[in-house]
């Protein structure tokens, strides 16, 4: 069972690590082609969207896709999946 953080401000770093440390595990299993890529971009969208009040800037290179928005219809397509598998080697490099 995990400790409680009494402090709000220790409380909302470990969040923000843990959320930030999920994305990253998503996106490392979809650069090394574990995870088929949409659906780890849809992990990590919900991720960046479900912590949205403790601010991730660090995953919006990877969330961010000119001309889709995540929560709209589209196509998943082979070039959408290379696309993301591309971003996904890409901010890994970043890092």
């Amino acid at each position: 069972m995990e400790k409680y953080i009494h402090s709000r401000k220790k409380r909302v770093e470990a969040k923000r690590r843990d959320a930030i440390e999920s994305a990253i595990a998503t996106i490392e299993a979809v650069a090394e082609r574990r995870i088929d890529a949409y659906e780890g971009w849809q992990k990590v969208c919900g991720i960046f969207q479900n912590n949205a009040g403790l601010g991730l800037p660090e995953l919006k290179p990877f969330v961010q896709i000119e001309g889709i928005h995540p929560n709209s219809t589209l196509s998943v397509t082979e070039e959408l999946r290379d696309t993301i598998w591309r971003n996904a080697v890409q901010f890994l490099a970043a890092r």
